[in-house]
């Protein structure tokens, strides 16, 4: 008995039982690509039927390609991103050119930018100068003759003696100019003066009568320095986006002798983290329970938290407190809620919304790649990839979507052999037991040989 040539026999047909394949999943989805392709990383969302055929962990998902081989895939919380547009100084300096005083109480001046690449969008003039009203037009210009109009009769004030309003910066035309006209009207204003004057007129001896007279002051507007804005776009993250989706179905039964009603809905085990309550009842509060049902036999229901929810309609006071916030995220597939009514009426008919937190599996997809994301069975470890070392840095948003497909049943999947790897350990094990009765065979037949040697020899 070749031993040695059995056991390398067994070790390859148990590798190749192990290995993980499509039709170990009884769902299947498929991923359509962006419009158009660009980029080194994709990322699809984990949609609620995807979560319907999830474990508790999230073992039981696979992204295979169009030859059945599998794609290492990280997922993760998906966080919210947008861009954010903010203006900021160009950093380059600005020299005065020329500046002049014209007629009507307006000031020209011209100054000169020495980068006429980077466009800016908006020009600041700094001045210390408070309670002032002003109209600025900007013109600009490449070669000094001709002139092109930026903005025209834009505001900039400072209403300090009322309440801190301010406004400094004018919006102008992008373009790619090195010099700038800009036009100050009402350059110099008329301001009353601190000092009021009292005059006091006396006719006879009883009558008198009091003047206020009031001075004027000129207060020109001198500009310490103007500053040119640039346009910069900024990605900004955080926190966990979310989704909110209604309930379709809810059971509602009213316990006169406890005085509560229960309200029971399902989910398809989506990871939800707050129930919004939506309803035309005014003017109560009442404090709730919420339980979930426990996936494994016996079913029992699990306290989860309880709160309270309140809408108020006095007069002009208007307050809705119609949310409950959970401690943590949970993933369950029926829950329960009481309201504790005491000796008030029940509330009306509720719809319910729940919040979920979205999650997103990040991949490296190939240059026409198909792709489909198989899901469900039992008995399947959590795969162990080193994707996630790399993709863990990949910024929000930064992956371009793939869109999931809707979930169908896999073909060629069969409920009996979805546990190819737990087949694979019972192949091994009966390989073990058979290259132990190998060996004590080996051994028998040695002990005899040595036996009759030594018979023989006798």
């Amino acid at each position: 008995m070749n031993i040695p040539l059995c056991l390398s026999l067994v070790l390859t047909a148990t590798g190749a039982l192990a290995g993980i394949t499509p039709h170990q999943f009884p769902f299947t989805s498929r991923l359509t690509p962006p419009p158009v392709r660009q980029g080194e990383i994709g990322a699809f969302v984990l949609t609620p039927d995807y979560w319907e055929a999830l474990d508790g962990a999230k073992a039981n998902l696979r992204l295979f390609d169009q030859a059945d081989r599998e794609i290492p895939y990280w997922v993760r919380p998906k966080a919210p991103a947008s861009m954010k547009v903010s203006l900021v100084p160009s950093g380059h300096s600005v020299s005065f050119d020329s500046l002049r005083q014209r007629d009507g109480n307006i000031i020209e001046l011209v100054v000169v930018r020495n980068d006429s690449t980077n466009m800016p969008c908006a020009i600041q003039f700094e001045s210390g100068i408070r309670n002032f009203e002003k109209l600025v037009k900007v013109s600009g210009s490449r070669d000094s003759e001709h002139w092109t109009v930026l903005a025209k009769d834009e505001p900039i004030y400072d209403y300090s003696r009322f309440a801190d309003v301010r406004k400094d910066q004018v919006r102008i035309t992008p373009g790619a100019y090195s010099r700038f006209k800009i036009e100050i009207s009402n350059i110099v204003e008329k301001k009353d003066s601190p000092l009021v004057q009292i005059i006091r007129q006396t006719r006879g001896q009883t009558d008198s009568n009091e003047t206020e007279a009031t001075s004027f002051l000129k207060e020109p507007f001198r500009i310490n320095q103007i500053v040119f804005l640039e346009r910069r776009e900024s990605l900004v993250t955080g926190g966990h986006e979310t989704r909110e989706t209604e309930i379709g179905s809810v059971e509602t039964t009213q316990d006169s002798r406890k005085q509560e009603s229960v309200l029971v809905f399902k989910t398809q085990g989506q990871p939800i983290t707050g129930i919004t309550f939506v309803t035309d009842d005014a003017n109560f509060s009442r404090s709730l329970l919420l339980e979930c049902e426990s996936e494994t036999p016996p079913k029992t229901w699990i306290p989860i938290t309880q709160g309270q929810i309140s809408r108020l309609r006095i007069g002009s006071l208007r307050q809705d407190h119609l949310t409950l916030n959970l401690p943590c995220e949970t993933r369950f597939r029926r829950y329960r809620l009481t309201f504790r009514n005491l000796d008030n009426p029940p509330l009306g008919v509720m719809r319910i919304l729940i919040r979920e937190n979205l999650y997103e599996a990040l991949f490296f997809p190939g240059a026409n790649a198909e792709y489909r994301v198989c899901l469900g069975g039992n008995g399947i470890d959590s795969p162990r990839y080193d994707v996630g070392a790399v993709l863990s840095g990949v910024p929000a948003g930064a992956a371009q979507i793939w869109t999931p497909g809707s979930v169908e049943k896999q073909a060629g999947y069969t409920k009996g052999g979805r546990n190819w790897a737990f087949a694979a350990k019972r192949l091994l094990t009966a390989a073990l037991i058979l290259m132990a009765v190998g060996l004590i065979v080996v051994v028998a037949r040695f002990a005899r040989k040595v036996e009759n040697e030594d018979g023989q020899a006798r």
